[in-house]
């Protein structure tokens, strides 16, 4: 985990974030933080090498990259950037500079980097605009959908055969194979959710095994492991490694 401060017209608060994080796991805790939707979102993130990453609408809605895909170093500041003009996060921040005479023609003042503990506890920003008129995560609805969701997610998990090959597909993202590690709870993510270990066929992972110093499975060879949702995994003797085309092709002439 990772100390960063995330900004936008309406916020401005430090938040641990690792940079395991998936794109669009990430835009949607920006979402919570920022009330500025994931598909109305461009990003500006700056690492700890000073270096500065413009992330575009397509990046932040990716769910087969996480932030060290394409960030070189930790990340220390994002910059959240609203491009719907008639966005309700826009609307609030047009009402908020009316009501403090403020305009993006001002004076510029100092950054103050919020606290997220007393972030949550204001009642001007977008977070406990979204709790007053429940909405988002705040919403009933949302409850019922996250809560059926993970429930669906330990169900399949039970169907699963340990130490099995299997299969691994994303939406948009080709199919990865290798063998069931690990099924349980991963707590340096949080200690709802239910993940699976795999132990990939080939270095297309993110990690060996271990998880912000914890080791749930091998260790394995770097990145060749993955820890992912029960849903995309499927496990059966018939998923065998993956055999490359113009070998196949090869070997069959003499």
């Amino acid at each position: 985990m990772v100390q960063i401060l995330v900004q936008s017209d309406l916020c401005s608060v430090v938040k641990e974030i690792s940079m395991d994080t998936i794109w669009v796991q990430l835009s949607e805790k920006l979402y919570e933080l920022s009330g500025v939707r994931p598909e109305d979102m461009r990003l500006t993130i700056w690492c700890s090498n000073g270096l500065k990453h413009e992330i575009n609408n397509e990046t932040v809605r990716r769910a087969d990259q996480c932030m060290k895909d394409v960030l070189e170093q930790p990340a220390e500041r994002i910059t959240v950037v609203d491009t719907n003009q008639n966005s309700i996060a826009q609307q609030l921040t047009a009402g908020l500079n009316a009501i403090d005479g403020s305009s993006d023609g001002g004076a510029s003042v100092g950054t103050y980097q919020l606290p997220e503990d007393e972030y949550v506890r204001r009642q001007d920003s977008v977070y406990a605009w979204k709790k007053q008129n429940q909405l988002g995560r705040f919403s009933s609805q949302y409850s019922d959908k996250v809560k059926k969701a993970r429930d669906a997610q330990v169900a399949h998990a039970t169907t699963l055969c340990l130490d099995e090959r299997c299969s691994v597909t994303y939406a948009n993202a080709p199919e990865r194979r290798g063998w069931l590690r690990y099924v349980g709870k991963v707590p340096e993510i949080n200690d709802i959710d239910c993940w699976c270990g795999v132990e990939l066929d080939e270095p297309l992972g993110r990690n060996d095994g271990t998880f912000d110093g914890h080791t749930y499975f091998g260790p394995v060879r770097k990145n060749y492991g993955a820890f992912v949702k029960p849903l995309s995994v499927r496990t059966c003797s018939s998923f065998v490694p993956a055999v490359d085309d113009e070998l196949c092709a090869s070997d069959s002439e003499i």
